[in-house]
């Protein structure tokens, strides 16, 4: 039997916690904006190794922006020591110069962490945020959202409409 698309997808909404959403970002640079999502992230998910972790994200935004334009990034790595797939996001209203594709700067940026053995749903995760940000007027959407509940809720929504 054939599955389709929407059961296969993997729910960014269900990855998150209101905890590891900062919607009040205000980074000088990419390097502090990634910073401080991993901060919001090992406070979040109450996990060690936060130098680690920064450490890969960094290496890994160093061989090619992670922005994948439409205002979004998505910093990723593998780190040994996280116990699963973990995910922060963060928006920074003023916008940030991320290297972005389509050179303009990035306003959501999502941190997605998981263990350096996990490699199937490191991928689900990067591609079902891609499918919803990309769409006409999500950024829009996430700029306009007054709380982490909304910010869900409206993750929700557009994964129903995939």
């Amino acid at each position: 039997m054939l599955t389709s698309v929407k059961e296969r997808s993997m729910e960014v909404s269900s990855l998150l916690v209101r905890g590891a959403i900062d919607l009040n970002m205000s980074p000088a640079s990419k390097t502090e904006w990634i910073e401080q999502l991993v901060d919001l992230l090992v406070r979040a998910y109450r996990v060690q190794g936060r130098d680690e972790i920064l450490r890969a994200v960094l290496e890994r935004e160093a061989t090619l922006s992670t922005a994948i334009g439409n205002g979004v990034a998505v910093p990723h790595a593998k780190v040994d020591g996280v116990p699963r797939l973990l995910l922060a996001f963060g928006r920074a209203p003023q916008g940030v110069d991320f290297d972005s594709p389509d050179g303009k700067p990035v306003y959501a940026a999502f941190l997605l962490v998981s263990p350096k053995a996990v490699a199937s749903p490191h991928v689900q995760a990067l591609a079902a945020i891609s499918r919803i940000m990309i769409r006409d007027g999500v950024t829009d959407r996430v700029l306009e959202v007054g709380s982490p509940r909304a910010f869900i809720r409206l993750l929700k929504a557009e994964e129903a409409e995939l």
